[in-house]
């Protein structure tokens, strides 16, 4: 028999989908046994004892106890869309007659691959955490947006002997986003602050796999380069390997306005569609939560509506900070918050804000006539959120029971 729904994914899609309460069986394919916060993931990989404050390893933790729906802790591996029916990683088998898929942007070692054990995830954050802090090596990173950016300025923080290039096809940073020259300006600077160096290089299709031992990589119309570690950092398509590659453009499903395959018209895709957001997370609440309402509607045989980008501004359109290495050391730019912390972090702290004495010093607004970025915002954030946000945003994100520790026989303990 088929179930009514199948929702194949994690994190914000998946929890805030479920909020909608569809009062009908769903089946949740969540890809791993835990649950990570990868917004840490370039710390918890240079720091890798603290990877359990950033894990989910519980799954009563992380899971939403509904009395409609049941979960899969494994992955899909194949869609059938003549039977309608996804294989998991064990062979099982769960029919559907909407299937919706949620799973994510495809990001090598900085997030778990679906299919992948806590044991095995926790000796991978252990095998790339020794790589990349073992002093005097030579670190390559290929990628310099916001993420290839972060994670070599942690590297650089855990790391401050290692040889640190970052690879960038066009040879400028954060090129995937509208930043006045000003910030890009102020991030060049820092970088060199940091020592870390900025190659022009587009690396060959062959020799992309991240490794964590010596690697020669070869470079388009260049020489090749030497590196101890290559880490590639940046988005490589989303998570849609199980899917018919007949219905994606580029690993995107390809879906019209409302949120549905066009090749199969019970298949619903959040974040991973063709709508073309650019910066997708502050999209990801509220598609889900239209994506429940057309799921609805089509169980139902009803007409479906149109998915209408929600009216964010910049904050949509891109991260809402610049971040370069957590702690000391780093760096944190703020402009690009909602309202009214956007007034906020451009008055530049006590006397401009008022709020700089209200919250107990905390500079996160920057300092007395000082713009909002540096070491003092860091500081402010970290104050407040902790690392990544870990002790504020995960609520936001309708996430939840991270640090938590793996019950004996769901897959082993993290401490």
């Amino acid at each position: 028999m088929s179930n009514p729904v199948v929702l194949i994914g994690g994190g914000t899609a998946v929890n805030s989908f479920l909020k909608a309460n569809l009062d009908v069986p769903i089946v949740v394919v969540h890809g791993n046994p835990f649950q990570e916060w990868n917004s840490a993931a370039s710390y918890y990989l240079t720091h890798p004892s603290e990877y359990p404050r950033f894990v989910a390893a519980d799954t009563s933790a992380f899971s939403k106890s509904l009395p409609n729906v049941t979960y899969e802790y494994e992955a899909a591996v194949e869609v059938d869309h003549q039977s309608k029916t996804a294989t998991l990683q064990s062979g099982k088998k769960v029919t559907y007659r909407a299937l919706v898929v949620g799973t994510g942007m495809n990001l090598p070692i900085i997030s778990a691959k679906a299919g992948t054990s806590l044991e095995a995830r926790v000796a991978e954050v252990n095998e790339w955490g020794a790589a990349l802090t073992s002093p005097s090596k030579t670190i390559v990173i290929n990628g310099a947006g916001s993420i290839g950016l972060e994670v070599a300025a942690d590297v650089r923080l855990a790391n401050p002997s290692a040889k640190i290039l970052v690879l960038s096809r066009s040879g400028n940073v954060l090129t995937s986003f509208a930043y006045p020259p000003s910030t890009i300006a102020s991030v060049l600077k820092e970088l060199k602050r940091l020592n870390i160096e900025i190659v022009k290089a587009t690396v060959c299709q062959d020799s992309l796999a991240p490794s964590s031992t010596p690697k020669t990589i070869k470079v388009v119309g260049g020489n090749n380069i030497e590196a101890d570690v290559f880490l590639p950092a940046y988005q490589q398509g989303c998570n849609t390997s199980f899917f018919n590659s007949s219905f994606l453009d580029d690993t995107f499903i390809k879906t019209n306005s409302n949120l549905q395959s066009v090749n199969a018209k019970e298949v619903f895709a959040i974040g991973v569609n063709t709508l073309g957001i650019g910066f997708a997370a502050m999209e990801l609440a509220p598609q889900s939560a239209h994506c429940a309402a057309n799921v609805k509607k089509f169980l139902a045989g009803q007409p479906l509506k149109p998915y209408v980008v929600a009216k964010q501004g910049a904050m949509g359109l891109k991260p809402a900070m610049l971040k370069l290495g957590y702690g000391k050391g780093g760096w944190m730019k703020i402009d690009n918050m909602p309202q009214p912390v956007q007034c906020c972090s451009f008055l530049c702290g006590w006397p401009c804000c008022p709020c700089f004495a209200l919250c107990g010093g905390l500079t996160c607004c920057g300092t007395p006539c000082a713009p909002a970025q540096g070491q003092s915002a860091m500081d402010g954030f970290m104050g407040m959120f902790g690392v990544a946000g870990i002790d504020a945003f995960p609520g936001n994100s309708n996430m939840s029971g991270f640090g938590s520790v793996a019950p004996e026989g769901q897959g082993g303990m993290v401490r």
